[in-house]
């Protein structure tokens, strides 16, 4: 309607007639509607329009009431109408429909509002709540580090038949700029029943900008890497902590507590590209998607082996080379169904980044004896698990694991390893979720068994603590590499779900004593 364009001057002529009018006819309310879709200058944000538009009123109220019109008119030519003023204003939301559009929905939430702070209040007179802390953090940070290596020119040796040379290992971008990161911090913490219990919440959420990535290149110029500002990347989390003391007495404390986190990474640019792929030495390649997560696995989907050449025949695929699939090949699914399995058949297999994470513990202490225990545990984090795709492609003369021992060998047979194949020229070994793997796991990061004296011992030691560890005993997960909690020292975030035989971290057992003089 008229009114909903900010600051509109409405003539006179529609505003005087304090008797009841007569209703107007649709096309009248139309072309009324119209008034507010009317195109302003792009490079202002006011512009004055004639009172033209006022004309069709009198027109189509004619064939209602002709005496109307004319009463209008003359009123009309005796005074000039005021120039309608329209201002320029951005897209604004609509609260009264977020709250709703009756009075209830906003008494509801002013009632809520003082509900909870009435709450808190008598909460904290009758010492329910011992501490209650409430922290906003905004912090805009830049990586100091950037050119170390991508915005410069540098040299590798490498053998060239009989003789070692040097060549150029990447193009330079002399114009890399920092990555800049805007964060803001919402935290709330809390202590209440008389320091028993303590819970924490902290919310982040942020935005880089001009983030540096690895983008593709032709390949005439027989470099690896080409890094350039191209990617805008928001960054939203939240984790919730919990300590909580179940039993406190003189002899016997019993206390638990753990944290769990979520994060999400969403990719809203890539410089004018939809999507950046990034493909490795061994055939491993990356995606990184607008509107999707950086840095996600990217190859064909596997759903088992053909266990016979009738299967196979009844697939009718080829590969990229025009080759068929027959009995003991791995069975491709052909994504947009044109009888080819090939690089159009690409899908994303998973990204790295976890669904959520966290760890949890526990502390028993009766007398002076103490237990304590401590896990860690991460779900739905995907690895690339490169050691298998190595040691069960059957390919090559090079030594193999136990599991090539089960590879397809008699019609019929039902397994999850392809034939042996020299060479692989149909493709059991390219990059697939056959080499994808849910790194998810439970492991108990320590265990500790203590005893604490308190009294002098030969009137030479003060008080001590017997003890004995262990590390990293237990892990329950179904990754099948050496260790599913592995982690890269080079800050490369894009291969950090990469498994390349990353040694494991140990298992210990440790024996000790903390004596104090």
């Amino acid at each position: 309607e008229i009114s909903s364009i900010s600051e509109t001057k409405v003539p006179p002529v529609l505003m005087e007639n304090t008797e009841e009018e007569p209703s107007l006819p649709t096309p009248v309310k139309d072309k009324m509607q119209s008034v507010s879709e009317v195109q302003l200058p792009e490079n202002g944000t006011e512009s004055h329009l004639e009172p033209e538009p006022v004309s069709w009123i009198f027109e189509e109220v004619a064939a209602i009431d002709p005496q109307i019109v004319e009463t209008e008119k003359t009123e009309k030519e005796t005074e000039k109408p005021a120039p309608i003023l329209i201002k320029k204003e951005k897209a604004k939301i609509n609260y009264e429909k977020f709250i709703g559009e009756n009075l209830f929905g906003k008494i509801g939430i002013l009632v809520l509002v003082v509900g909870v702070g009435l709450f808190v209040k008598y909460a904290i007179d009758k010492d329910w709540i011992n501490r209650l802390d409430i922290r906003a953090e905004y912090s805009l940070m830049g990586n100091s580090r950037f050119s170390s290596n991508y915005g410069k020119s540098y040299y590798s040796s490498s053998p060239y038949m009989a003789v070692s040379g040097i060549l150029r290992t990447q193009i330079p971008n002399t114009h890399l700029k920092p990555e800049v990161t805007s964060q803001m911090n919402l935290s709330l913490d809390a202590s209440i029943l008389r320091n028993r219990i303590n819970v924490g919440v902290d919310y982040y959420r942020g935005r880089s900008k001009d983030v540096i990535m690895n983008i593709s290149k032709s390949a005439v110029y027989g470099t690896s890497a080409y890094y350039a500002n191209v990617s805008k990347i928001d960054n939203n989390g939240v984790e919730l902590s919990l300590q909580a003391s179940l039993v406190r007495l003189r002899d016997f404390e019993w206390i638990v507590g753990g944290n769990i986190s979520f994060m999400e990474s969403n990719i809203k640019s890539l410089g004018g590209k939809e999507q950046e792929v990034i493909e490795y030495e061994d055939g491993s390649m990356l995606v990184s998607r607008v509107g999707g997560n950086p840095y996600e696995f990217y190859g064909l989907q596997a759903t088992g082996v053909y266990s016979t050449q009738s299967e196979a025949e009844e697939a009718a695929l080829l590969n990229s080379s025009n080759q068929p699939y027959r009995a003991g090949d791995v069975r491709y699914v052909d994504q947009n169904n044109d009888g080819r399995i090939d690089s159009k058949d690409y899908v994303s297999l998973g990204s790295a980044t976890p669904d959520y994470f966290g760890g949890f513990y526990t502390n028993i202490r009766y007398k002076q004896f103490a237990l304590a225990a401590e896990f860690s545990y991460s779900k739905g984090n995907e690895a690339y698990n490169a050691v298998r795709q190595t040691l069960e492609s059957a390919s090559s003369f090079s030594n193999q694991s136990v599991a090539v021992a089960n590879r397809w060998s008699v019609e019929g047979q039902v397994t999850n390893i392809p034939r042996a194949n020299y060479g692989d020229a149909i493709g059991n070994n390219k990059f697939s979720s056959r080499w994808i793997e849910d790194a998810s796991y439970l492991r108990m990061k320590s265990v500790t068994l203590s005893y604490s004296f308190d009294k002098p011992v030969w009137k030479f030691f003060r008080s001590g603590t017997l003890y004995v560890t262990g590390e990293n005993l237990l892990t329950a997960t179904k990754y099948l590499g050496l260790d599913p909690e592995f982690a890269y020292s080079s800050g490369n975030s894009a291969i950090q779900g990469f498994d390349y035989a990353k040694v494991m971290q140990p298992k210990s057992v440790k024996l000790g004593i903390n004596l104090k003089f």
